[in-house]
């Protein structure tokens, strides 16, 4: 793996384990993290929901293409 995808692919497995550990969904049985809870929630704020023809929901997670604050987008 390429040393610039690193840092992204640790920072999805951190969220992941975040999720996992820190969040707790419908049918997780065992006891999560609380320590990680706000983290989580804050992640899962992330997600959007799509309702398929058959009355799913189907979770997902946006892109977010620019990190910088809004102020510092603006300067442009």
């Amino acid at each position: 793996m390429h040393s610039d995808l690193t840092t992204l692919v640790q920072m999805a497995d951190l969220i992941a384990y975040v999720i996992s550990w820190g969040g707790r969904l419908k049918n997780m049985d065992y006891p999560g993290r609380p320590e990680l809870t706000s983290f989580a929630e804050e992640i899962l704020k992330l997600r959007f929901t799509h309702i398929t023809d058959r009355g799913y929901n189907v979770y997902g997670f946006k892109v977010i293409n620019d990190l910088r604050a809004l102020n510092d987008r603006q300067l442009e």
